[in-house]
């Protein structure tokens, strides 16, 4: 729901303090509601996130 720039900027903060931490933009046409609906844009990379 914001501009992604402002999460990359948190990532690559917490990159700078050793953490390990990564952004994923999906491409929805569905707005805020594409991480409910859209599932398969990023079950992929989840799955990794999980395993």
């Amino acid at each position: 729901m914001q501009p992604t720039f402002y999460n990359q900027q948190t990532v690559d903060r917490l990159k700078k303090q050793g953490k390990d931490a990564e952004h994923y933009v999906i491409d929805s046409i569905k707005g805020h509601m594409g991480g409910v609906i859209d599932t398969h844009l990023f079950s992929e990379k989840l799955e990794e996130f999980l395993s």
